[in-house]
């Protein structure tokens, strides 16, 4: 058994006081339009990843986000940001079906897209104090899920005063992830507090440039346009995972076989109708 697999081993057992006491707050996710062009190569690893760790390139900034304060519960860090760059990667790894718990609902299932992640990784913004307690985080993208039809009063520190939102669709789940950049390993600190961002209907606006310093700019900062807010981070605990078997090539020919039978079928019988009368 491998470190890593002997990490995940011991974090799913530990899941229920994780839940009971999450390391993590809410976050909403403010879109940076234009986007930050950037060109960085990583080494990650998470819970779905194989071979253990994957080299990946990002190519540009699309969201920050803020803790958030969801129905006036507080925060646990107010100053954690996020800042999250695009991935570019190969397929890996196997579609996957999760299941997962949290404030909205028990048990809620996704699958989650295969190619399209992206990275989140602790900011600090201005002048503000650097992030506590957080790990970086790899999000996948929801291709299947239900609407949770939830309408808490959130705020942050783009936002205020609180407002109540509309949120429906989980759009993306999201892995605690270990990350190496030039050979600096960034290890993960709370290995079963995952997120999940979920759309919101209301989309507020804050319309104006911030300065978000991280691991790749840590001096001068990236000079961030926010504009609207689609999506609430939401702590979660995950349930079980599962791939979504692939259907082969061989699959995909007998299906064809198949298709191509039954249609041959029914166009002799039309026929065979036609020459009798009936």
């Amino acid at each position: 058994m491998t470190s890593k697999t002997r990490l995940w081993t011991i974090g799913f057992t530990a899941v229920v006081s994780a839940n009971a006491n999450a390391a993590i707050d809410h976050y909403l996710a403010w879109e940076v339009v234009p986007h930050v062009t950037v060109n960085f190569t990583v080494k990650l690893s998470d819970q779905f990843l194989d071979p253990e760790f994957i080299q990946v390139n990002l190519d540009r900034i699309v969201r920050f986000s803020n803790a958030a304060n969801q129905d006036n519960a507080g925060y646990i860090h107010q100053d954690n940001h996020f800042d999250w760059y695009r991935v570019i990667a190969a397929p890996n790894p196997c579609p996957k079906q999760v299941t997962f718990s949290n404030k909205f609902g028990v048990n809620q299932s996704v699958k989650l897209d295969s190619k399209e992640r992206y990275l989140l990784v602790p900011t600090r913004k201005g002048i503000g104090p650097s992030p506590q307690e957080i790990d970086h985080y790899l999000c996948y993208v929801v291709i299947e899920g239900v609407s949770v039809a939830q309408n808490p009063l959130i705020e942050d520190q783009f936002l205020t005063p609180a407002q109540n939102m509309t949120i429906t669709f989980p759009r993306y789940f999201c892995n605690p992830v270990e990350k190496i950049h030039d050979e600096v390993t960034t290890p993960i600190v709370n290995p079963n507090d995952f997120l999940v961002f979920y759309e919101n209907g209301l989309h507020p606006a804050y319309g104006n440039n911030i300065n978000a310093k991280d691991q790749f700019n840590d001096t001068l900062g990236w000079t961030l346009p926010i504009t609207n807010a689609f999506y609430l981070g939401v702590p979660s605990v995950k349930v079980s995972e599962s791939c979504i078997p692939a259907v082969s090539e061989w699959g995909l020919a007998v299906m064809g076989i198949l298709v191509l039978t039954a249609a041959t079928v029914v166009i002799q019988r039309r026929r065979a109708g036609l020459e009798t009368g009936n």
